[in-house]
């Protein structure tokens, strides 16, 4: 009995957890935190959770208010991150697919140049296609989720009244 004793003494005096690291901010986390809009990330940086300590106790009807705008804004993010997710998947899949068809025409057509320069050139163009579509789903995505924030804090007004 008295070895599980140590042990669980021993297991308290580990401060070496990974839970001590702050999140890691991403490029989106810094822009989203210029413009005062929150993300998980940020929620979890220490000065945010010092200055969350020193405020006082809300009461039970301020918690879970905090708690559905709190899961509305991880909503959100979840929603953001799934679009660039799922945009992520299909830029990579045309781009495979686009790379597999310049190599089979750079091994099958060596030798006819006008035809292969042609459809390499499509080839680049469709390439080009696919990263500006991916570039426009990830803005689209990004203008979902401010709009969404907007509109969330015009709620959070109105419930305030």
């Amino acid at each position: 009995m008295d070895h599980l004793v140590d042990d669980i003494d021993h297991v308290r005096a580990d401060r070496t957890t990974p839970f001590d690291q702050p999140a890691t901010l991403q490029p989106f986390d810094v822009q989203m935190q210029q413009t005062n809009a929150p993300t998980f990330a940020l929620g979890l940086q220490p000065r945010v959770l010092m200055r969350q300590k020193r405020l006082p106790r809300p009461t039970h009807e301020q918690r879970l208010v905090e708690a559905i705008r709190d899961n509305a804004s991880l909503m959100r993010e979840v929603r953001f991150f799934r679009t660039v997710y799922q945009a992520t998947e299909e830029m990579q899949d045309r781009i495979r697919s686009v790379v597999q068809d310049l190599t089979l025409h750079y091994y099958v057509r060596p030798t006819e140049a006008g035809e292969a320069d042609g459809a390499w050139l499509s080839l680049a163009d469709e390439l080009d296609f696919v990263l500006s579509d991916f570039a426009h789903v990830i803005e689209l995505a990004a203008q979902d989720w401010m709009a969404l924030k907007q509109q969330q804090q015009v709620r959070d007004r109105w419930s305030q009244i």
